[in-house]
């Protein structure tokens, strides 16, 4: 949506699922991850570089990587791990399996379990760009 077009209630509605939504899920899981777990929060290519009409979306992811970087040092010593992976383009769509490689949902599934098994490659607090 461009800076033009951009109301209030399409600002909320962004804000509040990807990042107060993100937040509280975070708050309500945290008392219940055993040492060694690990959150990965999904990101977006568009927290860096969001493209035209994307401000509003890429905010968020923004916020969220700034967050997820606070987090870390308020959670050091729990031994639950915390990261962001700011993936490019995924298609939500019935016909993926026509679409490119690189937009298929699958591409970004081992990017997305490695994050949350190995520990030594990813310390908390990583930020990853997948493609």
């Amino acid at each position: 949506m461009t800076l033009d077009a951009i109301t209030e209630d399409h600002f909320d509605r962004a804000f509040d699922s990807n990042v107060k939504g993100v937040t509280v899920s975070v708050q309500k899981a945290l008392p219940h991850m055993m040492e060694g777990s690990a959150i990965v929060i999904v990101g977006s290519k568009s927290s860096i570089q969001p493209g035209p009409g994307a401000s509003v979306y890429g905010g968020t992811k923004a916020a969220l990587r700034a967050m997820v970087r606070g987090w870390v040092t308020e959670i050091k010593g729990s031994g639950v791990r915390i990261n962001v992976v700011s993936l490019g383009p995924v298609l939500q769509s019935a016909h993926v399996r026509s679409r490119p490689v690189s937009l298929r949902p699958s591409h970004h599934r081992p990017c997305c379990q490695d994050l949350k098994t190995n520990s030594r490659l990813w310390p908390s607090g990583s930020l990853t760009c997948a493609a």
